[in-house]
């Protein structure tokens, strides 16, 4: 019991705002995409988007689309980290497991007034060293 109660203590005191589980939307947008595909997906994550980040959509649902043409089918994601920025701002590191290789993501999410967690950029890339911290993947 004590050795569990000073795991539980450690896992608290070093990594302070982490956590395996990213909000819904994250979750709910790939069961989306692994049923509907893309644009379904991006439908959801992007919904509270305003008319002037049109263009970003677009190019997201252009990418999203290019990494199914080069890597082969959408097979699923692996939660890497989430951090909280206070209680309402979370970054979400994700990989999503394509056919060929993986593809790496960062949800930011915020928590409005309403209490609704919503995405506010996906940004990606092939390259793990591009968009993760070091922190990471350095171990």
């Amino acid at each position: 019991m004590k050795i569990y109660i000073y795991l539980v203590l450690l896992t608290v005191v070093f990594i302070p705002g982490c956590d395996l589980v990213p909000p819904k939307i994250v979750s709910d947008g790939f069961e989306v995409y692994r049923i509907k595909g893309v644009d379904s997906a991006m439908a959801l994550w992007t919904s509270s988007w305003s008319k002037e980040y049109i263009t970003s959509k677009d190019q997201l649902i252009n990418d999203f689309y290019a990494n199914e043409k080069n890597f082969g089918k959408f097979n699923g994601y692996d939660i890497i980290k989430t951090v909280s920025v206070g209680k309402k701002y979370r970054y979400c590191y994700i990989t999503l497991l394509y056919e060929k290789q993986p593809v790496f993501a960062v949800f930011n999410l915020y928590q409005n007034s309403i209490d609704k967690w919503i995405v506010l950029s996906i940004t990606w890339n092939t390259d793990i060293k591009e968009i993760f911290p070091k922190e990471i993947y350095i171990e």
